[in-house]
């Protein structure tokens, strides 16, 4: 992409060299027209490798992904080790992504009385 760009650069200025020096109006048209083609196609490819360049930037980097990574990992052992952080679960499964649910099924416990355990 950056090769047809520096080419499509010196083809630009090639056509506004000859057009400095021709004087022939039916030429220096077409060499117009020409250029106009040329830088045209120039701008759309400095669009093209500008919308990349930010799309790569936006990705983030390999070494981001293992720092979160290994944040998160310490988050959990710190949870495991500590008898009273149930209060910091809930925001751990948020920021794994992970819905948690129960499916109850309709059952008898004992003899007689009806509850709802958990289905497995």
């Amino acid at each position: 992409m950056e090769a047809k760009q520096k080419q499509l650069a010196q083809d630009v200025q090639t056509a506004e060299r000859r057009m400095a020096v021709e004087r022939d109006d039916d030429r220096y048209e077409a060499i117009a027209s020409q250029h106009d083609l040329l830088k045209k196609d120039l701008q759309e490819t400095e669009l093209e490798i500008d919308s990349k360049r930010q799309i790569n930037a936006s990705v983030p980097s390999l070494a981001e992904d293992v720092t979160a990574a290994m944040s998160l990992l310490d988050q959990i052992l710190g949870l495991t080790g500590d008898d009273y952080a149930r209060e910091s679960l809930p925001d751990l499964v948020r920021q794994l992504g992970v819905r948690i649910g129960l499916t109850f099924a309709a059952g008898i416990k004992g003899t007689k009385r009806k509850c709802s355990p958990a289905a497995s």
